[in-house]
């Protein structure tokens, strides 16, 4: 399977007033640029009228105006690179080794959408890059942008190889070679930070030993609520990807709880998938969504796994849209599409597997067949 590590998400509000309030911190200076070590990230914007773009903000502008004319990268400091937009709808950036950054896309000083990572962990795409050391230029090619979301060409994780073990961070399980699995990182905030980068956590795990650990979450916990709170789409599902395989008999609406500050929880169809070691709890709630402009925390209390390990209790919580923006939550959308190619490929590699053994029984009795004949 598939691991990296997911950082976090920034939402509109978040990322406009972070980008406001952190303007003056831009990464400018050329004198520190060349103490720094960096990497170049390029790619390109839509026009209005590309097949790439569908958003509100292409049915506002001329066909061929690029739909950002600033690429703005926000690192978990809060420190801020900007690039312009070429006439050809280019850009290039240098960002540092070893740091994290949200990509934002802005039009006359407007949000326009964040880019959309796929973080190497299946059913969790992540909005924040970790930059690895590796060769050349890490070219996101034409970025599509969909609604509030934008999509690269490119995976970028892929011209990363950060331990140089020759294979790419977005297929190596563990792609700084500490011994962890990327996957069993810790995030013990649960905002999509993990521990290792994360300078604003202040939590302990320790005392959950002796549990499984809930290693992700979606939505996630806003990593930086002072600049804003993030929002999330009032359709998107809830997902929890724990270290053990769930008894799903214990997910329950007492123990798998997601609430309003006020009113009455959601009403959750719970969905079961495996990955690895582990596995992935999804409430879905098509037919009761969110409230508009509330908060919701989501409690996991009384879980239990296979073998009777209870799940540490967790909590973490969200803010929903002003409204409903009607745009479709496209990063469900990719990341259910995910899911179901890795099942599709999981599939294919065991009907190989029947296949072959079928082949190596017919084998056997072709051999028994000739050493009877001989005799």
């Amino acid at each position: 399977m598939k691991t990296h590590r997911t950082i976090y998400s920034l939402g509109i509000a978040a990322f406009l007033l972070l980008v406001a309030s952190c303007g003056g911190s831009s990464s400018s200076d050329s004198a520190l640029q060349d103490e720094l070590q960096t990497r170049t990230l390029s790619g390109s914007v839509p026009t209005a009228s590309s097949p790439s773009a569908s958003s509100k903000v292409a049915t506002l502008a001329s066909a061929d105006d690029c739909l950002a004319d600033t690429v703005i990268a926000t690192d978990t400091e809060a420190q801020t690179v900007e690039s312009e937009v070429g006439l050809d709808c280019g850009f290039t950036m240098e960002l540092e080794l070893g740091k994290a950054y949200t990509i934002g896309l802005v039009s006359g000083g407007a949000f326009v959408a964040t880019v959309l990572f796929d973080s190497g962990i299946t059913g969790f795409s992540g909005t924040a890059l970790p930059v690895g050391d590796g060769e050349g230029v890490i070219d996101l090619g034409v970025i599509t942008i969909s609604g509030t979301v934008a999509i690269p060409e490119n995976e970028p994780l892929e011209a990363m190889d950060e331990d140089g073990d020759g294979i790419d961070d977005l297929l190596d399980d563990d792609d700084d070679s500490d011994d962890i699995a990327d996957a069993d990182e810790v995030d013990c905030d649960l905002d999509g930070i993990i521990d290792d980068l994360d300078l604003d956590s202040t939590c302990d795990d320790d005392d959950d030993v002796d549990m499984a650990k809930v290693l992700e979450v979606k939505p996630r916990n806003d990593p930086q609520p002072e600049h804003g709170n993030d929002t999330v789409d009032l359709d998107k599902d809830i997902k929890a990807r724990t270290s053990c395989v769930i008894d799903q008999s214990t997910v329950t609406a007492e123990t798998f709880r997601v609430e309003p500050d006020s009113g009455e929880a959601i009403a959750c169809v719970y969905d079961f998938s495996g990955r690895g070691t582990g596995s992935i709890i999804k409430c879905k709630h098509d037919d009761d969504p969110f409230l508009a402009d509330t908060l919701y925390t989501v409690i996991l209390d009384g879980v239990l796994c296979d073998d009777a390990t209870p799940v540490a209790v967790r909590s973490w919580s969200f803010m929903t849209e002003d409204e409903d923006s009607g745009e479709g939550n496209v990063e469900d959308e990719i990341d259910d599409e995910n899911e179901a190619e890795e099942d599709s490929e999981e599939e294919s590699n065991d009907d190989q597997g029947e296949e072959d053994d079928d082949s190596d029984e017919s084998d056997d009795e072709d051999d028994e067949d000739d050493d009877s004949n001989e005799d």
